[in-house]
Protein backbone atom coordinates (compact mmCIF):
# COMPACT_ATOMS: atom_id res chain seq x y z
CA UNK A 1 0.00 0.00 0.00
CA UNK A 2 2.50 2.45 0.71
CA UNK A 3 4.22 1.94 -2.69
CA UNK A 4 1.46 2.40 -4.22
CA UNK A 5 1.36 5.55 -2.35
CA UNK A 6 4.51 6.67 -3.39
CA UNK A 7 4.13 5.95 -6.69
CA UNK A 8 1.12 7.81 -7.41
CA UNK A 9 2.60 11.29 -5.51
CA UNK A 10 5.92 11.24 -7.15
CA UNK A 11 3.51 10.63 -10.78
CA UNK A 12 1.62 13.92 -9.02
CA UNK A 13 5.15 16.19 -8.14
CA UNK A 14 6.72 14.88 -11.93
CA UNK A 15 3.57 16.99 -13.70
CA UNK A 16 3.39 19.35 -11.77
CA UNK A 17 6.74 19.90 -12.02
CA UNK A 18 7.01 19.36 -15.74
CA UNK A 19 4.35 21.85 -16.22
CA UNK A 20 5.58 24.55 -14.12
CA UNK A 21 9.04 24.24 -16.61
CA UNK A 22 7.23 24.28 -19.54
CA UNK A 23 5.06 27.49 -18.45
CA UNK A 24 8.17 29.28 -17.30
CA UNK A 25 10.36 28.33 -20.21
CA UNK A 26 7.98 28.32 -22.68
CA UNK A 27 5.49 31.03 -22.14
CA UNK A 28 2.60 28.76 -21.83
CA UNK A 29 1.15 25.20 -20.06
CA UNK A 30 -0.66 24.56 -23.20
CA UNK A 31 0.85 21.35 -25.24
CA UNK A 32 1.62 21.70 -29.05
CA UNK A 33 0.68 19.40 -31.15
CA UNK A 34 3.48 17.90 -33.87
CA UNK A 35 2.97 20.18 -36.87
CA UNK A 36 0.95 22.94 -35.36
CA UNK A 37 2.98 25.34 -34.14
CA UNK A 38 1.09 28.63 -32.76
CA UNK A 39 4.28 31.20 -33.87
CA UNK A 40 4.58 29.60 -37.58
CA UNK A 41 2.91 32.80 -39.19
CA UNK A 42 6.28 34.76 -37.13
CA UNK A 43 8.53 32.98 -38.20
CA UNK A 44 7.79 32.73 -41.92
CA UNK A 45 8.42 35.64 -44.55
CA UNK A 46 4.61 36.75 -45.35
CA UNK A 47 4.12 35.38 -48.57
CA UNK A 48 1.93 38.43 -49.80
CA UNK A 49 4.51 41.07 -49.62
CA UNK A 50 4.04 44.72 -51.32
CA UNK A 51 4.04 44.34 -55.08
CA UNK A 52 5.30 47.00 -57.25
CA UNK A 53 5.43 46.98 -60.65
CA UNK A 54 9.02 47.20 -63.13
CA UNK A 55 8.68 50.48 -65.08
CA UNK A 56 10.61 49.00 -68.42
CA UNK A 57 9.80 45.58 -68.23
CA UNK A 58 6.31 45.85 -66.13
CA UNK A 59 6.82 42.97 -64.11
CA UNK A 60 5.27 42.77 -60.68
CA UNK A 61 7.54 42.19 -57.88
CA UNK A 62 8.21 42.21 -54.14
CA UNK A 63 9.06 45.46 -52.76
CA UNK A 64 11.41 43.99 -50.36
CA UNK A 65 13.27 42.29 -53.02
CA UNK A 66 13.24 45.16 -55.67
CA UNK A 67 16.10 47.91 -56.38
CA UNK A 68 15.39 51.07 -55.35
CA UNK A 69 16.13 54.41 -57.64
CA UNK A 70 15.22 57.76 -56.14
CA UNK A 71 14.16 59.72 -59.13
CA UNK A 72 12.80 63.41 -59.37
CA UNK A 73 11.41 62.79 -55.55
CA UNK A 74 10.17 59.56 -56.13
CA UNK A 75 10.95 55.95 -55.82
CA UNK A 76 11.00 53.37 -58.37
CA UNK A 77 11.49 49.69 -58.13
CA UNK A 78 13.25 47.34 -60.79
CA UNK A 79 13.26 43.98 -60.84
CA UNK A 80 17.29 43.85 -62.34
CA UNK A 81 19.95 46.21 -62.37
CA UNK A 82 19.97 45.79 -65.93
CA UNK A 83 15.91 47.30 -66.18
CA UNK A 84 17.31 50.28 -63.71
CA UNK A 85 20.40 50.76 -66.16
CA UNK A 86 17.56 50.94 -69.35
CA UNK A 87 15.75 53.48 -67.60
CA UNK A 88 18.42 55.83 -66.35
CA UNK A 89 19.67 55.16 -70.41
CA UNK A 90 16.06 56.05 -71.37
CA UNK A 91 15.74 59.10 -69.60
CA UNK A 92 19.15 61.24 -69.36
CA UNK A 93 17.52 63.84 -71.76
Amino acid sequence: MRIIFFLIFFLFCYAFLKSLTRSIFFGGGERRRVGKRRDREEERPLAYDELVKDPVCGVYIAKRDAIRLKYKGSILYFCSISCRDEFLKGNKG
